[in-house]
Parts: structure tokens; C-alpha cells; sequence
């Protein structure tokens, strides 16, 4: 099958979605496809694959690749299959416009009404409303987004992101684990808690904060490792930040448990690396994953809208639950480990690859 795909940034120094897109592409090509890529932005040079840049050109592009299907990764431009994965813009301002206070929530609403995001909306909503495209978003909070944006609910089919299942496993002995933990100062009865961010804001540092002050005198085996560029200004007490961490595999295994209480993600992949590598989520209900977590038994999903000492209260009453009781936390990442090999990246691709085949067949059954 020639696939062409349409990327902003086709490297592996892009954001999430990029650096996914990077890995999709050229597992196709390893599995023998004809894949061509477009950067839009930027592009670098990749064996096996055909690499295009800027976007200026993509009539061209269209004539020299000739494709069986085009699959546009992120409302770049008009193609046969729309993988939707940072969700809608307009419900992307709605959710995260919950990461400020009241007044500056109120001047995010209007500045949201600005001429720059209603052209973004409007291209979305040509796309998602353009007649035989079909699109494949990556949870269903995506897909009802897209949904209310205009898009026919008939073409919209969901299939979350997969995770490398092999990279990020629970590890076996006990040494490398140990050995990090003790050059982030953790005790060896200490439950250590990750938070994964490098937009504090958007992925709600503040509560987290909040959450780990309250825990400090009561529960103070319980420590919070914070991983992102960004040290935040007022860290809890008992807490330590790391930078940033190219082996993240490796992070996992050193910890117990993730807390992500992000006001918006369309489907967080740190979500999907944790549960494989056997530990217990707390995550929020609007971060795409949580659909893939099932509450109770492989993790926690708990609410951030809403108000705050509510709010707050509900989450540290089950970051107490898994740090008194080892046990507990156990048998949570155990569940989201079987889950997740359920949810592996090769079985992403495989049902990416089936999807495409359909779309084809049906372009040949119109000709």
C-alpha cells in the first residue's frame, strides 16, 4: 500500500503526536508498506521512507507519491483519513481555559474569540464536515469533540494510541530500580509518587501541590518526584524534582504510582507508559486515557473541574487509599499492566493498517 502521510514535523524532536507519528511511519515502512511523509514544517531525511518538506508544494507531492490513501495527522490538509489527535481547538480552549482563576478564565473565553482561533476553528470545521473523509481520533473524548464540531458521528471511529509494551514493562530485580531511587533521595519504605509535565499549568501542578502539602505532616512516606523542563517555583515539602529524563522506562520502574491530573489531553501516552509498566493511575476524566483505565481496579479516574476543596478532597482521599496499603497499589498496577498488553503499539499498527485498507477499497469501489 503508498501511504502519504501529512505531518507538521516529521522528526523525532517534535511534540507527542509528532514523535508518535514518527514511530507509525516508519513501522509501516518496516512492514513493507510504500510510505511517504510530508512535513509541513520541518522534516529530516529517514531511511525507507520518502520525505517531503513544506507545504507549499503538496500538489506536487500529490502527483510525484501518487497514494493509495492520504492520512492528514492533524488538520494539516484536506486527505482521505483525519487522525485526530490533539482533539478540536475550540473544545481545547473550553477545557484548559480550567487551568486559571475566574477572572483570567473570563479573558481566555473572550481572547478565544480572537480573528487567529476562529480561522483555526473554521479550517477544523471544513475539514471535519468535508463529504467521503473519515476520521480516526484517538479516544472517544476526541471523537465527541470532533462529533460536536461538525463532524457525522458515522465517520468517526476511535482507536487509542498504543504503547510499546516491551520498553515499558514492570522490570525484572529489584537493583536498577533501588539505584534511582536513592539519587533522588527516596527512602527505601518511601511510596513515591510521579507527576510527568512540562506545562505545569495545563497539567495541573497546583493540584498536585496541594495535594502533597496536606500529606506532608499525616503521610510523609508518601513523596512526590516531579519529571519536566520546568522546576516549579513552590514545591512541596518532602518532594524532589528531576529535570528532564531521557530513560523514562527506567523512571517508571523506580516509582508507584502516576498522578495526572492534566485539565486537558486528547489521549496522554504518559498515562499508557505507566499502566504498562504495572503501576496504578490516578488520572483525570478528560485526559483521553482514562477510558483505558478501569476505576477501581486498574487505577483511579477522578474529576478537576468542578470546586477546588471538592475537588481536592476526592483525590487525596485515593492517593491515601494506594499509600496505606501497598497492596492495593499492587494489584492496580497489575490490572493496568494486563490492560495495556491489550493496548500494545504493534496492535495499534496492525489495526491502523486495517482501517487504511478499508478506506482504500472503498475509494476503489467509487471509481
Amino acid at each position: 500500500m503508498r501511504v502519504l502521510f501529512f505531518i507538521r514535523i516529521f522528526e523525532l524532536a517534535g511534540g507527542g503526536g509528532e514523535n508518535y507519528g514518527f514511530r507509525v511511519f516508519n513501522e509501516l515502512a518496516r512492514r513493507g508498506h510504500d510510505v511517504h511523509v510530508l512535513g509541513a514544517d520541518r522534516a529530516s531525511p529517514v531511511e525507507g521512507i520518502t520525505v517531503y518538506q513544506g507545504r507549499d508544494h503538496i500538489e506536487q507531492v500529490l502527483r510525484d507519491a501518487k497514494p493509495d490513501v492520504t492520512v492528514d495527522w492533524g488538520f494539516i490538509q484536506p486527505a482521505d483519513i483525519h487522525r485526530l489527535g490533539n482533539g478540536a481547538h475550540e473544545s481545547f480552549l473550553k477545557y484548559s481555559s480550567n487551568a486559571y482563576p475566574p477572572l483570567i478564565r473570563w479573558y481566555k473565553k473572550l481572547r478565544a474569540r480572537s480573528p487567529k482561533h476562529r480561522a483555526i476553528i473554521a479550517k477544523q470545521r471544513w475539514m471535519l464536515t468535508r463529504p467521503g473523509a473519515v476520521f480516526l481520533a484517538n479516544s472517544a473524548f476526541t471523537a465527541r469533540q470532533a462529533v460536536e464540531a461538525g463532524a457525522d458521528e458515522k465517520a468517526v471511529r476511535v482507536l487509542h494510541n498504543g504503547v510499546d509494551t516491551e520498553l515499558f514493562s514492570p522490570g525484572i530485580g529489584h537493583g536498577p530500580r533501588e539505584a534511582m531511587r536513592r539519587t533522588w533521595s527516596l527512602l527505601a519504605g518511601d511510596i513515591a509518587v510521579l507527576f510527568v509535565a512540562h506545562n505545569l499549568l495545563l497539567k495541573n501542578f497546583a493540584l498536585v501541590a496541594g495535594l502533597f502539602r496536606r500529606l506532608a505532616s499525616k503521610n510523609p512516606h508518601l513523596k512526590l518526584v516531579v519529571i519536566g523542563k520546568r522546576r516549579p517555583r513552590r514545591m512541596p515539602p518532602g518532594s524532589v524534582y528531576v529535570g528532564e529524563q531521557a530513560d523514562m522506562a527506567s523512571c517508571y520502574r523506580a516509582v508507584d504510582c502516576l498522578v495526572h491530573p492534566t485539565f486537558y489531553d486528547s489521549c496522554a501516552n504518559v498515562v499508557l507508559e505507566a499502566m504498562s509498566s504495572g503501576l496504578p493511575v490516578l488520572a483525570s476524566d478528560v485526559c483521553g486515557a482514562h477510558e483505558l483505565i478501569e476505576d477501581g481496579h486498574s487505577g483511579f479516574v477522578l474529576p478537576v473541574a468542578g470546586e477546588k476543596g471538592d475537588i481536592l478532597s476526592r483525590w487525596l482521599e485515593r492517593l491515601k487509599e494506594i499509600g496505606e496499603d501497598r497492596r492495593i497499589g499492587e494489584r492496580m498496577g497489575a490490572a493496568a499492566r494486563k490492560a495495556m498488553l491489550e493496548n500494545d503499539f504493534a496492535g495499534y499498527v496492525t489495526k491502523l493498517e486495517s482501517f487504511m485498507k478499508q478506506v482504500v477499497a472503498r475509494k476503489n469501489e467509487q471509481l
